[in-house]
């Protein structure tokens, strides 16, 4: 199958023939466990400008922007994934919605030093959470709150270790310290 590829590359001249060519890519990339492969192919499909490729926008955005981030590619794991999200894709595991693509764009973004843009992602993303009856994990809160911290943006420490007392409180009991005059 490998070596049919250049053979299909130089027949490949309509968006549709070019969807399949990156489809056939894919496939053969996921069987090699090719990552480069997954990833041309993938780029592939969204360059393709076919009609089938439009369903799959939103899920071939999101991968592509996961190879991006991977390689450390924060701009382009950011368009990807703004794509994605764009396209109202939502990944799933077991069944299950996932915050998964928000969760790395508001990384890509703080990785790329844009900390407001990636806090402002993961504050939607607890919203949803809490729209969709659940309680974000703490860990949201801790990230969000170490970004700002780091980023020396005083109000914003405040507001995400406010926001994490108020869904995660402690029972801790403060004992009283003795003060020697």
């Amino acid at each position: 199958a490998q070596a049919a590829l250049p053979a299909a590359e130089a027949a490949a001249t309509d968006p549709d023939d070019k969807f399949y060519l990156g489809q056939f890519r894919l496939q053969l990339g996921i069987g090699l466990n090719d990552k480069a492969m997954q990833q041309k192919a993938i780029d592939e499909v969204l360059a393709s400008g076919s009609e089938g490729a439009k369903p799959e926008i939103g899920k071939f955005s999101f991968y592509a922007g996961q190879f991006a981030y991977q390689a450390k590619d924060f701009p382009r794991a950011i368009q990807r994934l703004t794509e994605a999200r764009a396209a109202g894709y939502v990944p799933t595991t077991a069944g299950q919605p996932t915050r998964d693509l928000d969760l790395m764009l508001a990384e890509a973004h703080i990785r790329a030093n844009q900390p407001q843009q990636g806090l402002a992602i993961i504050e939607q993303a607890v919203q949803a959470e809490k729209a969709a009856g659940r309680k974000a994990p703490a860990d949201w809160y801790q990230r969000a709150a170490s970004v700002a911290y780091q980023a020396k943006m005083a109000p914003e420490v405040t507001k995400w270790t406010r926001l994490q007392v108020l869904d995660y409180p402690t029972h801790a009991v403060m004992k009283p310290v003795a003060i020697v005059p």
